[in-house]
């Protein structure tokens, strides 16, 4: 602008005071700092109790400091595989999947076996997924009552 004059500033939206809702807008945002500045305030206030580091020292003792005896305290994990009665693999694709798993797992320490069947709990739930839907509802308030539990699983 070369030396513009106040009525062309105006007409252009640059002169004068700005419109109410452009200050109800700058409040609002000022207010809103505020508030939250407020709550970051009172959330850094908050006392805090120190952390027991006698107790965290003992228990840091108690189970190791990762040498050679770590872990001597827990049972190895085992996992147990079996095929479903209705799958029908083959002796040998078990065996492969069982090698290829404990080998992926081994330096987990991780023991992988074959089972000689699925577990009671999955063969007596196998007679509910070969009915249809609508069965399927009563199949399992059948096996979690049979059980005694309120899951059959």
């Amino acid at each position: 602008f070369r030396g513009g004059s106040r009525s062309e500033l105006s007409q252009l939206g640059l002169g004068g005071m700005a419109s109410p809702s452009r200050w109800a807008s700058l409040l609002t945002y000022v207010a809103v700092l505020l508030f939250l500045g407020l709550i970051s305030y009172f959330l850094l206030v908050v006392p805090r109790a120190p952390l027991p580091l006698e107790a965290i020292a003992a228990l840091a003792s108690a189970v190791g400091s990762g040498g050679e005896g770590q872990g001597d305290d827990w049972p190895a994990s085992r996992i147990h595989v079996s095929a479903s009665p209705g799958a029908s693999p083959s002796a040998g694709d078990v065996a492969t999947f069982v090698k290829r798993l404990s080998g992926f797992l081994a330096a987990e320490g991780v023991e992988v076996v074959v089972a000689d069947g699925p577990p009671s709990s999955l063969v007596a739930l196998s007679a509910c997924v070969d009915g249809h839907y609508g069965a399927l509802e009563a199949c399992l308030a059948r096996q979690s009552d049979s059980d005694g539990d309120a899951s059959p699983l």
